[in-house]
């Protein structure tokens, strides 16, 4: 429709107002009833374009195939059913919904979705603003052709609300929490949904950020943020995504509904091709492929509360055509391990860096339990196997190994050894000197104490760390740890790692550049200190009681309280010993004779693998524990039987519960 047509509709809808009204009382030009735009929109067809005015509707609105509903300050509330009940149009008219504010209620006993779109070829959304603290966002199911431009979707959840979510004890239901962010799911007759997505924004979910089910999506800058349980979800999908964020995902461990939390999950033969993603801080997993392959350049999986990446059940063991390839990307500060691979099939990781991984419990696997952290950790149940092939990186820090492997079916690869590093720790603090010794050992001794605030005086020798101080004010503290500075990338790499510029990138000696902007991310300052004091006259006497288990002594050289160091009280003062490894490897993983990374080559065998820990062998479950009803048998998204009904409603339809989105067991 032309832009005159178009403002004579404006026009008509304002004179159907005054006909509405009685006397002299005149509404102002433009002006709407929410029962007017009911029935306007039941006339139009296809090609035709209606223009909001500015204000507040309240009620469930059907939009027609093939036409275009633009708003200008224009809020719809949803009551009823979904706000927008759509259809797609033709590849020639699309349906087009632009210009927006869409809402659920804040407080319901009948959860809806903002948007729910089922069946038609094309439907383009642009420049809408989603805020569902209850229901769900936008869904789709059957629309063989989306684009999605310019979307924010807002779930309001706060620390606060999660905190009260998390301590229930019955089911969380889409009437108290949004549960879904965005669904484009696939329906009757479309093998796969295909979407094009620019600049998309979800968060603060409670349940699925943005879920994809049998969808063919190009995802091109955005983010999906302070989502609990799962940010982005792809069951049967191809996705291909540039500089997508997935960011501070929420989880909480007493929870039956959210348990762990992921960043993305990727399962049921789903592909994913990705550059300059990024995970980060999630309360969790980073990237979870189950049975599903991935491709990664430049991509940072930062500081995440279990594996960065967790890869299981691969159907093929192939590094030409790997199940997951990682170029150009850094992987740092995650827990348990960088990479974690699980019967996964082929790995390749070339140019990139794997750091500072952060020590974790482990349940499981060869002898029973132990503590891991590990750059790379290949495991699993005897299944097909992994192979690892990697160039070109650099594995720094890692809390236990560099690459830990077991299983009969794996092996290691490296193309150029050269080109391969293995280090210790990466940044060692100021206050120590730092050597290696004639038999190759890494040593940093401190004879002055931890740098504390001032006021305190600290020592250390043979009797351990002790801290002095006369000050009034201090007479009744503890030493504090204060900021400290580090010397920057440690000595014990040798000419690995030359310089670092401007802390974007890392360069080594045989021309390798870690691509990307080296993560800021710095780990939790551990609880290494604890003090016993006593006091005599004017005098406070403080001395350490350090927890100095071998490999994992928490007062050591490094920044930030890392790991993998074990420490002792000599006459010359406190003497820590990197105790991680180069490679770990079970008798039993097939080329480690011709793995001959640089440094730290050290290929250790299982015993002293165990003397550190395990390596996890049990896979996740996810698709049937996560998403049971949206994935499972032959059920819809949308319909009779679906998680929405065909008016947009979902209900009572719980998170966490025997017909929810989630299981009862997580």
């Amino acid at each position: 429709m032309s832009l005159v047509a178009s403002r004579s509709m404006l026009i008509r809808l304002s004179l159907l107002t005054l006909l509405a009204t009685s006397g002299c009382l005149v509404e102002p030009a433009g002006s709407l009833t929410s029962e007017q735009l009911v029935s306007e929109l039941s006339t139009l067809q296809s090609g035709d374009t209606l223009t909001l005015p500015a204000g507040t509707f309240s009620g469930s609105f059907t939009v027609p195939a093939g036409v275009t509903l633009r708003g200008n300050s224009t809020i719809l509330v949803a009551e009823g059913g979904a706000a927008l009940l759509v259809t797609g149009g033709t590849a020639t008219q699309p349906t087009r919904i632009e210009g927006l504010t869409i809402l659920t209620p804040a407080v319901t006993d009948r959860a809806v979705a903002a948007i729910t779109a089922v069946g038609g070829d094309t439907l383009e959304l642009r420049d809408l603003t989603v805020i569902a603290p209850t229901g769900a966002g936008i869904i789709v199911q059957g629309v063989a052709n989306l684009t999605v431009e310019r979307v924010t979707i807002d779930g309001q959840l706060t620390d606060a609300s999660f905190a009260e979510l998390a301590a229930e004890s019955t089911p969380v239901s889409a009437n108290e929490v949004s549960i879904a962010g965005l669904i484009v799911a696939a329906g009757d007759g479309i093998v796969r949904a295909n979407a094009t997505i620019t600049d998309l924004t979800v968060r603060n979910v409670a349940g699925f950020g943005a879920t994809f089910i049998d969808s063919i999506t190009n995802w091109t800058g955005g983010r999906v943020e302070g989502c609990a349980g799962t940010g982005i979800y792809l069951s049967r999908s191809a996705h291909s995504w540039q500089g997508v964020t997935v960011a501070n995902g929420r989880s909480a461990s007493n929870s039956g509904a959210f348990v762990t939390g992921f960043g993305v999950i990727a399962t049921e033969s789903s592909s994913l091709d990705t550059t300059d993603l990024e995970i980060a801080s999630i309360k969790g997993i980073g990237l979870f492929q189950s049975a599903s392959r991935s491709q990664h350049l430049g991509a940072r999986i930062v500081g995440n509360d279990s594996r960065g990446i967790w890869v299981q059940d691969s159907l093929a063991t192939d590094s030409i055509d790997p199940e997951l390839l990682l170029d150009q990307s850094v992987i740092m500060g995650n827990r348990g391990a960088g990479i974690q691979v699980l019967d996964g099939g082929g790995l390749v990781f070339q140019n990139g860096l794997i750091a500072g991984t952060r020590t974790a419990p482990v349940f499981g696997g060869l002898g029973g339990s132990g503590v891991v952290g590990d750059a790379i950790q290949l495991g699993g149940a005897g299944g097909i196997g992994n192979q690892l092939t990697t160039a070109g990186s650099v594995f720094l820090g890692n809390g236990r190994a560099g690459i830990a492997a077991e299983n009969a079916n794996s092996s290691l690869e490296a193309s150029g050894s050269d080109s391969l590093f293995i280090c210790g720790q990466g940044e060692t603090l100021a206050n120590w000197s730092c050597s290696e010794t004639a038999e190759g050992e890494q040593q940093c001794l401190r004879t002055s104490g931890p740098i504390v605030e001032a006021g305190w005086s600290c020592a250390d020798g043979a009797e351990g760390t002790t801290c002095t101080t006369t000050e009034a004010a201090l007479l009744a503290a503890t030493p504090q740890r204060t900021t400290n500075s580090a010397t920057g990338i440690s000595d014990f790499c040798g000419d690995a790692l030359t310089q670092v510029i401007d802390g974007n990138r890392l360069v080594a000696s045989s021309g390798l550049a870690v691509a990307g902007a080296t993560p800021g991310w710095t780990p939790p300052l551990a609880a290494a200190y604890d003090w016993s004091c006593t006091t005599s006259a004017a005098t406070r006497t403080c001395r350490q009681n350090a927890s100095d288990f071998d490999g994992q002594s928490l007062d050591n050289p490094t920044a930030a309280g890392g790991t993998g160091w074990s420490c002792e009280a000599t006459d010359e003062g406190r003497l820590c010993t990197w105790s991680g490894f180069g490679v770990a490897a079970g008798a039993e993983v097939g080329g480690v004779a011709d793995f001959a990374p640089r440094l730290e080559p050290r290929i250790v065998s299982r015993d002293n693998l165990l003397r550190q820990g395990v390596i996890n062998s049990v896979t996740f479950d996810v698709a049937p524990t996560r998403i049971p009803s949206l994935l499972g048998g032959a059920r819809s998204v949308v319909g009779e039987d679906g998680l929405v009904g065909n008016d947009g409603a979902l209900g009572t339809r719980a998170v966490v519960g025997e017909d929810g989105v989630v299981g009862e067991d997580g």
